[in-house]
């Protein structure tokens, strides 16, 4: 287990959580007319992924300097009162931001693209979801000088955990994208904002890298993420076209299952706090 400690301003070192290495990719998932990358989790997840996945998890809302100062100042009843009051506890809440957190594992330890870390970060009511793109990505090929091979990704994601309703996550993701062009950025505006009082100084100086797109030009590009709590994916999109999940061959496809999701996002989630 990686023992790095995760500052408000070292958020970028974030460690590659261990999970990642139990997807499954399944190749042959197939939307027609849409690129598709399917995984599925892996149904035996040990006590030791467990944990390190709800530690992985509580970073976003709880830097690990946060913890310490809220443990270190106040007594214990206290300081348990402070901490729970950042975790969210509504279910509905939690599958969502599970599936925000999980899809930004796979575009960035998966796909390649740095994501930054603060949707769900500072929320003033811990259970109510920030406003603004799901998912906001990007690979910057210089960081010396723009290009217009830099690509700034926007994702909408869309959570089914306590159902099978995988096409419903699908078709609901594919809407919503729609209004990630207008939301975008705003949402940069905000990491920047945010990135700039943690003191992570790399991420508000590559954010703002594509605050000028009429001057310095780069690529737009969207997709979708659904997660539901579903054994066979293949099955459930069998015969399923682009235009019947109300999606478009420009944009990609990004599924996580597994059945019982749920409860696994309930057992990583009261693991979050000591």
């Amino acid at each position: 287990m990686n023992d790095i400690v995760i500052n408000c301003s070292n958020i970028r070192d974030l460690p590659e959580p261990a999970f990642i290495s139990q997807l499954v990719k399944e190749e042959d998932v197939l939307i027609e007319g849409a690129e598709v990358r399917c995984f599925r989790i892996e149904q035996n997840v040990d006590d030791d992924t467990i944990n390190e996945w709800a530690r992985h998890i509580r970073r976003h809302y709880l830097r690990d300097d946060e913890v310490k100062s809220i443990i270190t100042t106040y007594k214990a009843d206290k300081a348990r009162r402070l901490l729970v009051s950042r975790i969210p506890d509504r279910p509905e809440i939690r599958g969502g931001d599970f599936a925000e957190i999980t899809i930004s594992d796979l575009v960035q330890y998966i796909e390649g693209y740095e994501v930054p870390r603060y949707k769900q970060h500072g929320r003033k009511d811990k259970n109510s979801s920030e406003h603004g793109t799901d998912v906001l990505a990007y690979k910057i090929i210089d960081p010396t000088k723009p290009s217009e091979d830099d690509e700034l990704l926007g994702v909408e994601v869309k959570s089914q955990s306590a159902s099978t309703r995988l096409r419903k996550a699908i078709t609901e993701a594919a809407k919503d994208s729609l209004k990630d062009r207008s939301r975008i950025a705003m949402t940069i505006d905000y990491y920047v904002l945010m990135s700039t009082a943690a003191k992570d100084t790399r991420t508000s100086s590559e954010l703002e890298r594509f605050l000028n797109a009429s001057e310095h030009p780069y690529k737009e590009t969207f997709a979708i993420g659904a997660l539901a709590g579903i054994v066979d994916a293949k099955q459930n999109l069998e015969g399923k076209s682009a235009s019947d999940l109300m999606t478009n061959g420009e944009r990609r496809v990004f599924i996580i299952h597994r059945a019982d999701l749920m409860n696994l996002i309930r057992s990583v989630y009261n693991r979050c706090l000591p």
